[in-house]
């Protein structure tokens, strides 16, 4: 059986979910020393979390097997193998940066980089026999998805996993957003002055709503009315700086043809040429697929689709599959070339190494 690689994992391109649940977790991680003690349905793990690097770690062993998961244990790899109760298993290893889910790899850790979700280099910790984790990935929607709530009681930091506190008395005053109410009679104030405009005033409302439409059904248009989604016309050459020279003048990318930018976001796309005596010919890198927080990202498939024509010729449809499903195998294929995908933590980019023909 084939291991996947799940970019949506690696990259955000659907980031809301992750958002929300980094935002539940930041939004308690407001400690500035170190956390004090775990609790797990109530009861004190017998390990402590302890921060690292500016991250806060926590044993993901002992959390997991007190949550009812099953939990195996291999000190000699200093590794850990949890099934959880829905099925999944997840493996976690030392001092690397990501799990595995039913062999697909997700980040420990994320974060948001100019408007973009992407992975932390905060790598895994064996101490105590134990496999120690950034707590945000707890709870992270792609992470273990247990309930979580870090909360100050009496001085101490406690993060509570699975049963979690209930709210203080302070909690209910969200009730009072009500209050903004009064200052509505306000405005009727101006309207008797002209009570006969507010009528007109509709009337120039039809004109922002017609464009509305247009931006689902193109999306190039709201951001350039200038781009146009490039085609390749050149067909792969051995040589690689004629196909870098295909690059630029045909698909748009810059520099000698090795960068592909956004208007916002310079560098999403990177075409690397490897050493005359690798097995691989290039490296092709991505900093994220689409991104709802960046315009332009839509142009991101459609000129990768192109590159991977360059490539994969008449396998190319499949190759941009796999990235748009957000599922690519470890290692495949394409147009006689035999291609390795993976992630690198540090940069946060994945990235296919392309075999030679």
């Amino acid at each position: 059986m084939r291991v996947k690689s799940n970019l949506q994992n690696l990259f955000n391109f659907k980031v809301v979910a992750v958002i929300m649940a980094m935002i539940m977790v930041i939004s308690y991680l407001s400690f500035s020393g170190t956390a004090d003690v775990v609790k797990v349905n109530g009861d004190n793990t017998g390990n402590a979390p302890f921060v690292q690097n500016g991250h806060t770690y926590v044993p993901l062993n002992e959390i997991s097997q007190k949550m009812g998961d099953e939990v195996t244990s291999i000190s000699n790899q200093q590794k850990v193998v949890i099934q959880q109760k829905n099925g999944t298993v997840v493996s976690v290893k030392a001092n690397q940066a990501r799990a595995i889910f039913n062999g697909k790899i997700v980040p420990l850790k994320t974060k948001q980089l100019n408007q973009v979700i992407v992975p932390v280099n905060a790598k895994a910790i064996f101490k105590n026999g134990q496999v120690y984790v950034p707590v945000e990935f707890l709870s992270d929607s792609k992470g273990m998805t247990y309930p979580v709530k870090v909360v100050n009681e009496g001085g101490n930091t406690v993060i509570y996993v699975g049963t979690i506190p209930a709210p203080t008395k302070e909690e209910p005053k969200p009730s009072e957003p009500t209050q903004p109410a009064p200052s509505q009679p306000k405005q009727p104030e101006p309207k008797p002055s002209k009570p006969s405009q507010p009528a007109p005033a509709p009337a120039p409302a039809p004109a922002p709503t017609q464009p509305a439409p247009k931006q689902p059904t193109q999306p190039s248009q709201p951001s350039t009315g200038e781009w146009v989604a490039p085609v390749l016309k050149s067909a792969w050459s051995p040589n690689h700086a004629t196909n870098l020279a295909t690059l630029k003048n045909e698909l748009g990318f810059r520099d000698d043809g090795s960068k592909y930018s956004l208007p916002e976001y310079p560098g999403a796309m990177y075409v690397i040429e490897r050493s005359p005596d690798s097995p691989y010919e290039v490296d092709l890198t991505w900093k994220f697929w689409t991104s709802k927080s960046l315009a332009t990202s839509y142009r991101i498939p459609i000129v990768s689709k192109e590159l991977f024509k360059l490539y994969f010729g008449s396998d190319a449809n499949r190759v941009w599959n796999y990235f748009n499903s957000n599922d690519i195998p470890d290692t495949f294929t394409a147009n006689g070339r035999t291609v390795e995908a993976g992630f690198d933590a540090t940069t946060g980019t994945v990235y296919l190494k392309v075999g030679r023909k």
